[in-house]
């Protein structure tokens, strides 16, 4: 495919980087191309951008188009499993390997095609016709809770908890090596790699990012760690672990995959979610125990 290139004219300072694409280049719409800019397929002045960025008068936008028209997926049979649920949101538990939403290379087979085929309209399309209900990702070989939204208003409430850190996020990592303290913050702006755009790295013109994390217990030569999100970057907690020598075992994008028998997908898990109900107020909490697939590992060594 190939990519579309445009200069910001002084008539057209001041708009939002989304909103300058769907009027330039209209075969797509607005929330498509909102999708391309937090995929990273679009540059401005050869970094990333937001999709709210304002442009200034001489910005280069560089940009891969969406692929084809914006369609909801189609509805498919197919096992969920549902931790909580009341008439305005889910909590789902997605294993590794699943795909969150329908992208290049995954059109069906997704979290999306499975709640379509089990609650149909019953979701939420602030996200875009191709992701109803979701609110927020989790990577593929991350397992884990996830909020879906079953309509607008709730999806924009928990959006706006999001956006305030107001929602309590943790995870369980397994990670190669030994921290030089028991806890810790990494406070590290994180963007788009500048060679290989599949991967996210630190860099002094990215986005705020800051993960805490706390030693649970060492396993051999691997570290059992929570980790708690401040912000919520795209591979943020495999990135900052990464950058301070500790890989999330099995993550092959990272590092984190050395020796022979490691495991198929990585070691991070999406433990606890917990805020206030966005319509009844109330004080919301839920939990997943890891899976099956860190047990082995968690074995392994003194445990101290």
């Amino acid at each position: 495919m190939e990519a579309v290139r445009g200069l910001v004219t002084h008539d057209e300072a001041g708009m939002r980087l989304d909103k300058w694409l769907a009027t330039r280049f209209p075969d797509a719409s607005r929330q498509a191309w909102k999708g391309q800019i937090e995929d990273g397929r679009v540059q401005v002045n050869g970094g990333s951008g937001t999709p709210s960025r304002i442009l200034v008068a001489g910005d280069r936008i560089e940009a891969l188009p969406p692929q084809g028209k914006e369609s909801r997926p189609l509805p498919e049979e197919a096992p969920i499993k549902l931790l909580y649920e009341d008439e305005w949101f889910l909590v789902v538990e997605k294993p590794a390997g699943l795909v969150v939403h329908p992208a290049h290379g995954h059109t069906s087979g997704t979290l999306v095609n499975a709640l379509l085929g089990r609650y149909g309209e019953d979701l939420s399309d602030q996200g875009g016709q191709d992701r109803p209900g979701i609110v927020h990702r989790l990577d593929k070989d991350t397992s884990g809770l996830m909020l879906v939204a079953r309509d607008n208003q709730t999806h924009q409430l928990l959006s706006a908890l999001f956006k305030r850190g107001e929602i309590d996020r943790r995870y369980q990592a397994l990670v190669y090596g030994r921290p030089e303290v028991a806890r810790g913050m990494i406070d590290a702006p994180i963007g788009r790699g500048g060679v290989n755009r599949r991967k996210m790295e630190v860099r002094p013109d990215g986005k705020e990012a800051r993960t805490e994390f706390e030693v649970l217990a060492f396993h051999g030569d691997k570290t059992h760690l929570l980790c708690r999100l401040h912000t919520g970057r795209t591979h943020q907690i495999r990135v900052h672990l990464a950058m301070i020598g500790l890989p999330v075992v099995g993550d092959l994008l990272y590092g984190g995959r050395t020796k022979a028998g490691d495991p198929d997908y990585q070691l991070l898990h999406a433990t606890d979610l917990a805020f206030r109900h966005p319509i009844s107020g109330q004080d919301f909490a839920c939990h997943s125990p890891l899976p099956d697939r860190f047990l082995s590992y968690l074995s392994e060594g003194d445990g101290s």
